[in-house]
């Protein structure tokens, strides 16, 4: 039997995603947020169309979420017409978005109820990863749920099963903290080397070919062409973090120092005013 598959998110991320999913044979529900132009496009590549959140969702065996944060997962699922209601006992959400611990472990409690159970999967590797498959999903919950979910999830990336409910959003918050704190760290030295007039380019080539290379430094164009997009989520995660840490008691100086910086110059570039 062919998975019917619910997405709800249809974002930089997630549009690639659901196309995939289509063009692998599942049958795709989603339904319109604030722009048609998204699912038009997906419905030449087989995507049904549905009147909102909870129609898709009680199509669907498993529905997939990955909106910006918890406040809009929480619209999508437990707003007017929210999609969890519809959801049938025995279907699977998987929450992709990054969020917080604590509200997957409550959304599973809730969940559970009515008979369903929920993954928290937030994906690293960005749009380029989402077009080509290469996500790393990164999954908390039960074994045996991401058994059933697994032939529509190795369609998007590489699964890494981190453990239990939550335990995904601990991995991807801790990811994004050096993810950020290293673009910051290389920002600085691209500074340093301009004021010697090194080409950035050839530092980058420099630096991947030595102690320095990152994920960053191979992907320096990337993330200082998108960094206008790609800032605003990269705050989000990395205050998340910080409180993530604090429910624990604990103190991250270093990821806090780069929170509290200004977020808006470029990378690299110097700061103004």
């Amino acid at each position: 039997m062919t998975l019917k598959i619910g997405f709800i998110g249809l974002g930089d991320i997630g549009r690639p995603m659901a196309r995939r999913l289509c063009n692998a044979g599942f049958q795709v529900f989603s339904c319109a947020n604030r722009s048609r132009e998204a699912i038009e496009a997906l419905k030449e590549d087989g995507l049904k169309e549905c009147a909102n959140p909870r129609d898709v969702a009680e199509k669907a065996d498993i529905l997939f979420t990955i909106v910006v944060d918890d406040k809009q997962t929480d619209t999508v699922l437990l707003g007017e017409s929210g999609a969890l209601a519809g959801l049938k006992a025995g279907a699977t959400l998987v929450v992709m978005s990054t969020v917080s611990p604590g509200y997957c472990i409550d959304l599973a409690q809730k969940a559970a109820a009515q008979g369903v159970t929920v993954l928290d999967c937030p994906v690293s590797g960005g749009s380029m990863g989402a077009e080509n498959g290469t996500l790393a999903l990164m999954v908390g919950g039960d074994p045996d749920a991401v058994e059933r979910c697994r032939s529509a999830l190795e369609i998007l990336g590489s699964i890494k099963h981190c453990g239990s409910i939550g335990m995904g959003q601990v991995v991807k918050l801790a990811n994004n903290a050096v993810l950020f704190a290293t673009i910051s760290i290389v920002g600085e030295a691209v500074s340093m080397a301009r004021s010697y007039r090194m080409e950035t380019e050839k530092l980058m080539e420099m630096m991947n070919a030595a102690s320095g290379q990152s994920f960053v430094t191979g992907n320096w164009d990337y993330v200082t062409e998108n960094w206008a997009h790609i800032r605003d989520l990269g705050r989000k995660d990395v205050g998340l973090c910080i409180d993530a840490a604090k429910a624990n008691s604990l103190e991250l100086p270093l990821v806090q120092a780069r929170f509290n910086r200004d977020w808006s110059p470029v990378p690299g570039e110097p700061e103004t005013g």
